[in-house]
């Protein structure tokens, strides 16, 4: 009985010994967690913008680009060509079937001066066969002058086709166009066969743009864009709900079919419009809200309701009056 008494409370003793460790360890756990000291509170500081009235013109600018114009480059391969004649230069405004570049074959000038005086001779001499005949009638030279009309007929299509050949060898205008790049080798006089030597910019002479939201176009309207720091006159041609097309009023000869013009164009003003600057004017799950200050410069958050942006300027409808200060920054 005693010695059972002594294991039982040896084993309460171990029991108690164990669990003062364990939460000794606790204790040592809870000491070592980091400690982070708050910084103070700050005032900041905030910019305010002020809420303003009155008259507000929206305006936007348009990009207009050549309606459908198609890029043209025309090069040579013939070896055997030699540059003859370059007729435009970059900025020139070409004909469809224009020569631009005329280039020359010895082998084929040589065909062309040789069928053209075989069909010379031809001709004179049928021509002194018939004036025989006619001076004395017991001469026939029928069938010599058939015989010469046969061969000048020949000759003519040997000629028409070296004449033609040579044709296909120079560089014509596909269509009508302006010439916006030419190949520098042309410009010091020489030919470099197989490279890109000249290209041509084609379009219809009109010019289309996409239409702005909330913008109203009138046929016949003129409106004036800008290229390179010059003005010209556009005029509506087209309107639908995406495209405006506009045809040029002004003499346009100055400027490449390529060239991109911009165009500022207005809306009838907006009246008695209470509004502030953009930035100050903030969006959450589809409603507009501005910060403003309280009597102790905090922070707090305004619904309000608005309307169109007009450059910098958002207009607003509900929630501000002119004169109120908003968060800008």
């Amino acid at each position: 009985m005693i010695n059972r008494k002594k294991k039982y409370i040896s084993r309460l003793t171990f029991a108690a010994a164990i669990t003062s460790i364990l939460f000794s360890g606790c204790g040592a756990a809870q000491k070592e967690l980091a400690q982070t000291d708050r910084a103070s509170y700050e005032k900041i500081s905030y910019q305010t913008v002020t809420v303003q009235s009155g008259s507000l013109t929206p305006q936007t600018t348009i990009s207009l680009s050549a309606q459908g114009y198609t890029r043209f480059s025309y090069g040579a391969t013939n070896t055997e060509l030699t540059l003859e004649k370059v007729n435009v230069a970059v900025g020139d405004h070409v004909k469809k079937g224009d020569i631009l570049v005329a280039f020359k074959s010895g082998e084929i000038q040589k065909k062309i001066e040789d069928y053209s005086g075989q069909i010379s001779q031809n001709k004179l001499l049928a021509e002194h066969y018939r004036a025989i005949m006619k001076i004395d009638d017991t001469q026939d030279y029928s069938s010599d002058i058939a015989q010469l009309d046969k061969d000048t007929e020949v000759a003519q299509l040997y000629l028409d086709e070296a004449e033609e050949k040579l044709s296909r060898y120079q560089i014509t205008a596909s269509e009508d166009g302006t010439i916006t790049a030419m190949n520098n080798s042309l410009l010091a006089g020489v030919f470099e066969p197989g490279s890109n030597l000249i290209t041509e910019i084609s379009g219809n002479g009109n010019y289309e743009a996409d239409r702005p939201e909330g913008y109203d176009f009138n046929v016949g309207d003129v409106y004036t864009a800008t290229a390179s720091d010059i003005e010209f006159e556009l005029k509506v041609k087209e309107v639908d709900d995406k495209k405006l097309v506009f045809e040029p009023v002004s003499d346009m000869s100055a400027v490449s079919d390529a060239q991109i013009f911009s165009m500022e164009v207005t809306r009838p003003a907006i009246e008695n419009a209470v509004y502030v600057q953009k930035d100050a004017v903030h969006e959450k799950d589809g409603r507009y809200f501005v910060y403003t200050l309280d009597e102790n410069g905090y922070r707090q958050a305004v619904w309000i309701s608005v309307a169109d942006q007009v450059g910098d300027y958002r207009i607003i409808t509900e929630g501000l009056k002119s004169g109120d200060e908003v968060v800008l920054q």
